[in-house]
């Protein structure tokens, strides 16, 4: 029962071994209190991270399983991964996957809930999901203005437990750095979606289930970074499944130095369908504040309004770092329906870090 008190424990420690490697675990632990019945989701897991002398190579493995009041088997988690650096080339390869019981009411997991707007239900599945992306860096040894070119390409494939397939996006891009640290980008994305059951995203009439093919053509600039004011903003412009969509992004922050941050963030999204699935011009505006009384005193807010969900959110944290690595955070968080302008829900969370030197 989402409106049942909760215990909430999160409890974690990190070994260092070898020159610059590392073992992590975990344990996470959520309870509903005066409930009837079970209701739990606690998760356990180990990770181990190598990382070379030199910091060239790394690699990673983990492992977890969840325990929830309800759910029997098909509850483990996976992760591995590995990679490889210098001063031109870039490469990372992952592979992670997850049995369709694993849950995690403390954490966000993609792809493994799918909502079927027909039924107006959710459907959890297993999953396994390869990333691999990999970037060439060529310096401009002769340039007062250009600092570097950057060729690079990103390939995720993810298929369910019996290895059918449910996405596959392939990408390009290229990327100018300039010395001013300015930049501009530049990108092309390729997606074949399965989608397994009816969807909307708009309200009208769901997306039947099937295979859909789509592209997106990118491009975006970033201001010169170390000015008390800069910009960003980009165009974006293709088919989404049957459909087209154009987005619009545009951002300005101002530095106010040596104690603050300013920034608005704009998002539009044009989502147009053929008949009778409908169209819809989404917005989104994020404004940030984030001030620094001292050295050890910040605070940070966020402001979210998004017509697609009629929400306005405020997100605001303080932190207090009272020893080195251990810090107190306060958040509030509150989320308004806008048309009516009520409250949806309200959440304040205390939350403290203590380093242990061992």
């Amino acid at each position: 029962d989402g409106f049942l008190p909760q215990n909430y424990t999160v409890a974690s420690f990190q070994q260092q071994v070898l020159e610059r490697s590392v073992i992590k675990g975990y344990f996470q632990n959520r309870d509903a209190l005066q409930s009837e019945s079970p209701d739990y989701n606690r998760n356990a897991g180990l990770e181990v991270q190598y990382r070379s002398g030199d910091g060239r190579f790394q690699s990673f493995a983990g492992y977890s399983r969840s325990f929830t009041s309800g759910l029997e088997g098909k509850a483990y988690s996976y992760i591995s991964g590995i990679g490889y650096d210098n001063r031109n080339i870039s490469v990372y390869s992952n592979l992670s996957g997850m049995g369709k019981n694993y849950r995690a009411d403390m954490g966000y997991i993609r792809g493994q809930e799918y909502y079927d707007a027909e039924r107006d239900t959710s459907i959890f599945i297993g999953m396994n999901h390869w990333f691999t992306r990999a970037a060439y860096t060529l310096y401009s040894e002769n340039s007062r203005r250009i600092i570097s070119h950057e060729f690079s390409g990103r390939y995720i494939y993810d298929v369910d437990t019996a290895f059918s397939m449910l996405n596959r996006e392939i990408e390009g891009g290229y990327t100018l750095a300039f010395s001013s640290t300015a930049q501009l980008r530049a990108s092309y994305n390729n997606t074949t979606v399965d989608l397994l059951y009816p969807f909307t995203f708009i309200g009208d009439e769901p997306l039947p289930a099937g295979i859909y093919h789509y592209y997106q053509a990118e491009i975006r600039i970033q201001s010169d970074q170390r000015r008390l004011f800069s910009l960003q903003g980009g165009m974006a412009y293709g088919t989404f499944y049957n459909g087209t969509r154009v987005q619009y992004t545009f951002g300005i922050k101002y530095r106010a130095q040596p104690w603050g941050n300013f920034s608005v963030n704009f998002e539009q999204n044009k989502l147009e369908f053929p008949e009778p699935y409908g169209s819809d011009n989404l917005f989104l505006i994020n404004p940030r504040v984030e001030i620094n009384f001292s050295r050890k005193l910040f605070w940070t807010t966020f402001l979210q309004y998004n017509t697609q969900e009629d929400n306005f959110n405020i997100n605001s944290r303080i932190q207090w770092r009272f020893q080195p690595m251990s810090d107190l955070y306060i958040v509030y968080t509150d989320n308004y329906a806008v048309e009516f302008w009520g409250p949806k829900h309200r959440a304040l969370v205390i939350k403290l870090n203590y380093w242990f030197n061992f």
